[in-house]
């Protein structure tokens, strides 16, 4: 069953199918590696949206691009080693798109690509506070605007 079918998410249907195989990155094969998701609005990375604790007490939160926290359930955790090159990577890798999620595994010094998003959540995932989910909006609607001047 095509991934796209649970959220709606129509694209993933029209993906050539690839395999990633999470558990076998990296030295601790049982521990899933921590996921880091970069939001980049026309071609600049505002956001790294950093995931703990797949697969048991799964949790989330964003950082601005300095690793300074943005959201209402902050995680204590330090950069990923590589952030300059994951920043760059993702912007490189978005390039001439008005917004594309992209992600990455930081495995002892060494950067994975995960994959490309087009609708994180589906849409539907709230950002918090409130101020964040609007600063995202403005990073896509500024981006939109200077994509059709």
């Amino acid at each position: 069953r095509s991934y796209g079918e649970i959220l709606d998410e129509w694209h993933y249907g029209e993906a050539e199918r690839g395999l990633i195989v999470e558990p076998f990155i990296g030295a601790e094969a049982a521990v899933l590696p921590l996921d880091y998701k970069v939001y980049v609005f026309g071609g600049h990375a505002q956001i790294v949206q950093l995931h703990v604790g797949r697969g048991e007490d799964h949790q989330w939160t964003q950082f601005n691009r300095d690793w300074i926290p943005v959201s209402d359930n902050p995680i204590v955790a330090s950069p990923p080693t590589n952030l300059a090159a994951m920043l760059d990577a993702a912007e490189r890798l978005a390039a001439g798109h008005d917004f594309l999620r992209v992600d990455f595994f930081d495995v002892d010094g060494k950067l994975w690509f995960g994959e490309f998003c087009l609708f994180p959540g589906s849409g539907l995932d709230p950002f918090r506070p409130d101020a964040l989910d609007r600063m995202l909006g403005d990073c896509w609607g500024d981006a939109r605007q200077r994509a059709s001047a």
